[in-house]
C-alpha cells in the first residue's frame, strides 16, 4: 500500500513537538465523515515507526519545534468555544497512547458536543479520517480533558504522553 509523510506530535511538559513518520492512509468505512482506522484490507494501521526523533528543521526561526505547519495542542479551557465547521478538506488524525493510562478520544460535533470515538489502553492507537475544521478532544479515563487537537492538511499523528 502506498504511504505518505505525516506528523507525529509529542506532547511533553505542555510543549508539542512534530516528527515525520511513515503513514498509511485510512478510509471512512462508517460513512460519518470520520474513518475507523481500518484500511479495508488486512487491518494493518501502520508499522509503529514514529520516526527518528527529529523535531523539525526549524527553517522559520521560531521556538525550534518545527515549521509553522506544526499543529498545536489547544488548552482544554477552549473546549466550550469550539465546534466543527463545515469543510470540504479531508485529512486524517491518529492518536497513539504512550501515556501509560487510559485515554479517550472525542470529536466535537457541529454543536460543540463531544461524540465518543475510542477508548485507548496504553500503547493502543486509533486513526480517523476527518476534516481540517474538526476539533478532537482527548480525555483521561474519567473524561477530564487532557488536550484538544486540530488536524492539519497533512496526516496528523498525536503521541499522547
Amino acid at each position: 500500500m502506498p504511504s505518505a509523510s505525516g506528523l507525529v506530535l509529542v506532547l511533553m511538559g505542555g510543549c508539542v513537538y512534530g516528527i515525520n513518520p511513515d503513514y498509511e492512509p485510512w478510509e471512512d468505512l462508517a460513512g460519518d465523515g470520520h474513518g475507523d482506522g481500518d484500511d479495508g484490507d488486512d487491518g494493518d494501521t501502520g508499522d509503529g515507526d514514529t520516526g527518528d526523533g527529529d523535531t523539525g528543521d526549524d527553517d522559520d526561526g521560531d521556538d525550534g519545534t518545527g515549521d509553522d505547519d506544526d499543529p498545536v495542542a489547544l488548552d482544554c479551557t477552549e473546549e466550550t468555544t469550539l465546534e466543527s465547521q463545515s469543510s470540504m478538506e479531508p485529512t486524517s488524525i491518529t492518536f497513539i497512547n504512550g501515556s501509560g493510562e487510559i485515554r479517550k478520544t472525542y470529536w466535537l460535533n457541529y454543536q460543540g458536543k463531544r461524540v465518543a470515538y475510542a477508548t485507548l489502553a496504553p500503547n493502543e492507537e486509533d486513526s480517523k479520517t476527518t476534516y481540517l475544521s474538526h476539533p478532537w478532544v482527548v480525555t483521561d479515563a474519567d473524561d477530564s480533558c487532557v488536550g484538544i487537537y486540530m488536524p492539519l492538511s497533512t496526516p496528523t499523528v498525536v503521541l499522547l504522553q
